[in-house]
């Protein structure tokens, strides 16, 4: 079995929203994503189920704020 880890998302299109699905079927854990898109930024709620997730409209933003994941 895996180490299961902690990830953010650039870009909510579709390779991002299909990463996504995949890791949150291994058990992976999206904590935050960037898109400008907010239509982009709800699908990824709704692959996740988390409503909790931390939202930026460009990955420059999320990637400047203090680490939070163990892979982006």
């Amino acid at each position: 079995m895996c180490s299961l880890f902690t990830f953010v998302v650039i870009g909510c299109g579709s390779r991002g929203r299909t990463y996504t699905r995949i890791a949150h079927h291994l058990g992976h854990r999206l904590v935050a994503m960037a898109d400008p898109n907010p239509d982009a930024r709800a699908a990824m709620v709704g692959i996740t189920g988390r409503a909790d997730l931390k939202a930026f409209t460009t990955g420059e933003e999320l990637l400047a704020g203090e680490q939070l994941a163990d892979l982006a």
